[in-house]
């Protein structure tokens, strides 16, 4: 995860959005999938979410962020990605990971469908789209493979 937020870390400041990482302190988290294919998924909702906090920013002045929660609860790791852009309607919920759905001007919905092929078929995942009051939340769980306990740490990057 941190690699990958090193790569999209410009982009973000860039943009003027805050992401901040919440995950289990000294508690190595391991899952089995390709490494490139997991990394492509996350970005596609991390650039989804900066793109609807620029959306939401043609109408009010808000300052963007993006959390990203990690955890592991029963035998499973979950990222839980929220962001305070326009959100997703509750009846889009399901239909965001069709593909070719999309209500981007110029999108092709074809991110989130991918992601969802490489979360579900090739890491026998889940990922969703959760119902959220402010922004919108993806949520991912993946079966961990190695936990040990640990505290709970946050970092931030961009602002």
């Amino acid at each position: 995860m941190k690699e990958l937020l090193n790569v999209i870390e410009h982009n973000i400041k860039y943009n003027y959005i805050t992401v901040k990482i919440n995950f289990e302190k000294d508690k190595e988290l391991k899952i089995n999938g390709y490494q490139n294919e997991f990394k492509q998924s996350i970005l596609n909702i991390i650039n989804n979410a900066k793109d609807s906090i620029n959306k939401k920013r043609e109408k009010k002045n808000i300052d963007g962020l993006i959390t990203i929660d990690i955890y592991s609860e029963n035998n499973k790791v979950y990222i839980l990605i929220k962001d305070n852009g326009v959100g997703i309607k509750k009846e889009n919920l399901d239909l965001i990971f069709e593909p070719f759905y999309t209500d981007k001007k110029n999108g092709d919905g074809f991110g989130l469908y991918m992601a969802k092929l490489i979360i579900e078929d090739k890491m026998q995942g889940h990922i969703e789209a959760l119902e959220c009051k402010e922004g919108a939340q993806i949520l991912i769980a993946i079966k961990s493979t190695t936990s040990k306990e640990g505290d709970y740490e946050s970092s931030i990057i961009g602002g």
